[in-house]
């Protein structure tokens, strides 16, 4: 009788810890975000455009209006390494934008914050920024 009481107050702690809206990976507590990345520019536009969340979910857009698929769950190690670089860029602090016929950009959404940078290979980005986009750059080429 005893092993029913705690079960169910064990099923709901595990239940609620599942649906709570902050992940917490194998160091941090990450706080809700979305983090796109890709190219843009050229004759016919370059795609695809890859987005990760805080859950660690990696989705891949064939074109800016194609609905997303999933691709694969990143695991915590590289979901701390994302929230990690993402606090070194300080990123939403970030005005980079110098455009070109062929960019990179990264976009983060964040709360009601919303945050893009664009450069192209020419432009001086900060080593951070560059960091974290090399970094999620070998994410998808491991998919």
């Amino acid at each position: 009788m005893k092993i029913k009481a705690l079960t169910i107050p064990l099923l709901l702690t595990i239940i609620l810890g599942a649906c709570a809206v902050n992940k917490k990976s194998r160091n941090h507590v990450i706080p809700s975000f979305s983090l796109t990345f890709g190219k843009t520019g050229g004759f016919t536009n370059i795609n695809p455009i890859y987005s990760i969340n805080n859950t660690g979910d990696l989705f891949k857009q064939a074109t800016d209006k194609a609905d997303p698929v999933p691709v694969k769950k990143l695991p915590s190690a590289s979901l701390d390494s994302i929230y990690l670089l993402l606090k070194q860029t300080e990123f939403l602090s970030q005005p980079i934008s110098h455009p070109g016929n062929i960019s990179s950009y990264l976009e983060l959404k964040m709360d009601t914050l919303q945050r893009k940078i664009m450069w192209t290979e020419s432009a001086q980005l900060p080593p951070a920024c560059l960091k974290l986009h090399l970094y999620l750059m070998e994410t998808i080429k491991n998919k």
